[in-house]
């Protein structure tokens, strides 16, 4: 009692004062004790789908379902003889070649912090208007990591090209693809097989944003959902001798590295006008990207030039 009528005494603004104090307390007091529980209430559920795989497609590559397409196409590149395009390899790097990749290697941080540039507003989108070169009802595209089809309806709403070929691996979105381009069948093309440097076949989870950037190079480890990846040159050998293909646009998490590899150290290469893709070199399964993104720059170089290029993001590249 005598301490409350002490208090009763202060002035008016010190009064003030303390209530103030015992209300700071008091919200303090009140974070302490919610915030984690209201923290933990709107953390968001991770989702894992379930997949339920066909015995009698789990034996099966998938390549078996590869059509040549019937294209009769003439191309300045298809009079070359094997002798006239000699087949590269990664490991023979001039003296110049590999002072190049040594600097490259040394300025990562600068260059991937440069790079991030291409996020910045709506910088993005130069993956798709730079490709103005397409003529609409004869280009060709093939799209690998096909996802849901963001990109493909980009290409198709800017160019309409006579044929737009999409790889996807992952069999959810090869059945969000097929149900997505179900009226446009005439042009579109889609296999449900991912492209590498051999024949594997991945079980992973698919999990969060409905598993938009799942990946065999990250994730937390083996699941229910096949992943099959074919050799690369196997499946454009099934056609790409025939004809030029005008665009090749790559964003498959990480499988671009092998892919890169395996095009570039075949007469493939000299098929393809353009090449465009993605980089991921944060997944933490990769080998060595770093260093591998620095050796495709230099091998891509002998037949192409860069037409964009955030590196370690997104760049393309034209035949010269």
């Amino acid at each position: 009692m005598d301490y409350l009528r002490s208090v009763l005494k202060l002035s008016p603004a010190k009064k003030y004062f303390i209530v103030i104090i015992v209300i700071f307390i008091s919200f303090l007091k009140f974070i302490h004790v919610s915030v984690p529980y209201y923290c933990q209430s709107i953390q968001p559920r991770k989702v894992i789908y379930e997949c339920f795989e066909d015995p009698a497609t789990m034996n099966r590559t998938g390549i078996e379902d590869v059509i040549p397409l019937d294209i009769h196409q003439r191309s300045e590149t298809m009079h070359k003889t094997n002798s006239d395009m000699p087949a590269f390899s990664k490991r023979n790097f001039t003296m110049s070649e590999e002072k190049h990749i040594k600097y490259c290697i040394k300025n990562y941080a600068k260059d991937i912090k440069k790079g991030g540039q291409f996020w910045k507003g709506t910088q993005y989108n130069i993956r798709f208007k730079e490709h103005r070169y397409l003529v609409p009802n004869k280009s060709i595209i093939v799209d690998i990591g096909g996802n849901i089809g963001g990109d493909a309806q980009s290409f198709l709403d800017m160019y309409n090209p006579q044929y737009y070929i999409i790889l996807e691996p992952l069999k959810l979105f090869y059945r969000k693809l097929n149900l997505r381009f179900k009226d446009r069948r005439n042009v579109m093309i889609v296999y449900n097989i991912g492209l590498g440097a051999k024949y594997e076949i991945f079980m992973i989870k698919i999990e969060g944003n409905v598993g938009v950037a799942t990946s065999s190079f990250s994730g937390s480890g083996k699941g229910s959902c096949s992943l099959k990846v074919v050799n690369a040159l196997d499946f454009y050998k099934l056609g790409v001798w025939k004809f030029s293909v005008d665009l090749v646009t790559m964003n498959c998490e990480g499988c671009e590295y092998d892919l890169l590899e395996n095009i570039l150290s075949s007469n493939l290469i000299h098929f393809f006008k353009n090449i465009q893709f993605a980089t991921h070199p944060t997944l933490e399964k990769l080998r060595d990207p770093i260093r591998r993104y620095c050796q495709l720059q230099e091998i891509l170089h002998r037949t192409h030039k860069p037409t964009y290029q955030y590196k370690y993001v997104w760049e393309s590249w034209k035949l010269k």
